[in-house]
């Protein structure tokens, strides 16, 4: 298991997301891979380092992350909105990919992108990760990293004779 804690707007974190194309298809399905959001809940919304802005795409990932897990679909629109992560035009990256506008802008607008960021935001906040991106390999090992040959040699430290690992 993989898990990565970003924010979504974060430099750094898109950096991090972006290198998940290659892991991923280094390890053609050996990873279990998770995205987790930082931000706060403050009362009926959300705060997080970058503004709304960055809530508003946290939720949207958020949606879907929810709606096209399978084969880690969801990457198609986080890598599309990582080529202009400030811009406002995320229906851009849906659509021609698979991925339905129309899904993401119900969640979004309506309590269940609100009730996954709520749910997804309490993994980060309860053992403590503030800082994007944050890399926590099998449940227990936090590492740090941008590049795909970093991450990948983390995967391998913690999961020793992984196929993919030789690549």
């Amino acid at each position: 298991r993989l898990d990565v804690f970003v924010m979504s707007q974060c430099p750094f974190g898109v950096k991090a997301l972006n290198a998940m194309e290659e892991v991923l298809s280094n390890f053609k399905g050996g990873i279990d891979f998770h995205v987790n959001y930082i931000a706060n809940e403050n009362g009926d919304g959300f705060s997080s380092l970058h503004g709304q802005g960055e809530v508003d795409e946290n939720i949207r990932q958020l949606c879907a992350i929810t709606h096209y897990t399978k084969d880690n679909k969801y990457m198609d629109y986080i890598l599309c909105r990582n080529k202009n992560i400030l811009g406002a035009d995320w229906e851009s990256c849906t659509g021609g990919n698979g991925i339905q506008t129309g899904v993401i802008k119900k969640c979004f607008e309506g309590d269940e992108g609100k009730r996954l960021l709520r749910e997804n935001i309490k993994i980060g906040n309860g053992i403590g990760i503030s800082g994007s991106p944050t890399w926590l390999a099998n449940n227990k090992h936090t590492f740090s990293g941008v590049d795909a040959e970093t991450v990948k040699s983390n995967v391998c430290k913690y999961n020793p004779g992984l196929k993919g690992c030789e690549n």
